[in-house]
């Protein structure tokens, strides 16, 4: 299930007020700079929490694992940044920069083509200090909240659950915004309209699909068409 763009204070919200959430990450991103050996690499950033690892299964470790990974310094790079290094040596336990701060590097994760979440190059654990001094659910940020629910649990009532707290956090932002809150599934969420804006998650245009799908039957039935023709005349 996902629960979309709003701050970086629905997780801790979440975990705490229901309970039939197992398994809970943030995730946002940008396009940075990481330094390596004072060389400059541009890189896509995504920050993510230790729950995004088994949310997610299918992203391995060539080097390394998320044990830690939670940790404010470390940071997890793709295989195909490791490969732009150029270094023959082990990069687990190696520094980067980025925004001049040091990470250590703890896993270096194989590449995943086909995946719901857009490709990075270098995942980093959020960091909810750089938020202290900030009112909680008074500022919009565009993260994304992505939680599991416990098996068994009714997906409606389930919902409906996370939207009765939204709109009790977020109370402040009025009645006419309160509205626009959804609560998305995972084929849901592919085809919202504000994950088109968003750069952490792949999306679809279902519109586009429906229009193509049109042309297609289309084109089938004028082939049927014009074979009973063609038988007829024959």
């Amino acid at each position: 299930t996902l629960h979309l763009g709003l701050s970086v204070w629905d997780k801790e919200s979440l975990e705490t007020n229901i309970p039939e959430i197992e398994l809970i990450s943030r995730i946002t991103g940008k396009d940075g700079k990481l330094v390596y050996q004072s060389n400059a690499y541009p890189a896509n950033i995504k920050f993510v929490d230790q729950d995004f690892f088994n949310l997610f299964p299918y992203y391995t470790f060539v080097e390394g694992s998320s044990d830690g990974f939670d940790k404010s310094n470390n940071a997890i790079i793709s295989e195909t940044m490791a490969r732009q290094f150029e270094d023959n040596g082990n990069l687990l336990g190696k520094t980067i920069i980025i925004d001049e701060k040091p990470y250590i590097i703890c896993g270096i994760m194989k590449d995943v083509q086909n995946s719901l979440i857009q490709y990075f190059d270098v995942l980093l654990p959020f960091d909810d200090k750089s938020y202290e001094g900030q009112k909680p659910f008074k500022i919009i940020q565009g993260v994304l909240t992505l939680f599991q629910r416990m098996e068994n649990t009714d997906e409606g009532a389930f919902k409906n659950k996370v939207l009765d707290l939204c709109n009790q956090n977020y109370s402040s932002w009025g009645e006419e915004w309160l509205k626009g809150l959804v609560v998305y599934n995972y084929k849901e969420m592919f085809f919202n309209s504000y994950s088109h804006s968003n750069k952490s998650i792949h999306t679809g245009n279902l519109t586009n699909i429906r229009i193509l799908t049109a042309i297609v039957i289309l084109l089938l039935l004028s082939a049927v068409i014009n074979y009973i023709n063609l038988s007829m005349a024959l």
